[in-house]
């Protein structure tokens, strides 16, 4: 087996493990959050649309393996990385939902916006 793509299998898990727990926070936000009841059919939806673009960021990465564009600053890990990164974005506004956190960072922001508005009238 090739090198890079044996650092690629083990990576794999670590995009397995992120793309499960977002999976799940999406179910908790869902029911806890949005006060919806559980659908099972989005829910298989929702593992699809995971399951398909963890294999084609396998396909990806054997891809890379294959034809050399380490030149272009594609490396067979660039594209489970990606991944990573992309899910992994996606878990922590999940997570920032289940938290109550946006609705504290939204409550902030607007003090912030109505603050910079009162100074620049003062500006005036």
């Amino acid at each position: 087996m090739n090198k890079d793509f044996a650092e690629v299998l083990q990576l794999i898990e670590i995009l397995f493990a992120i793309v499960v727990a977002y999976i799940i926070a999406g179910i908790a936000e869902g029911v806890l959050v949005n006060n919806e009841k559980f659908d099972i059919i989005k829910l298989r939806n929702g593992i699809l649309k995971a399951l398909t673009a963890c294999i084609s960021l396998i396909v990806i990465s054997y891809a890379f393996t294959v034809v050399d564009l380490s030149n272009l600053g594609f490396y067979p890990k660039t594209a489970i990385t990606s991944g990573i990164a992309v899910y992994a974005g996606k878990l922590i506004s999940k997570a920032m939902e289940l938290l109550g956190l946006n609705e504290l960072l939204s409550k902030a922001a607007q003090k912030k916006i109505k603050n910079i508005a009162e100074d620049n009238d003062n500006v005036e």
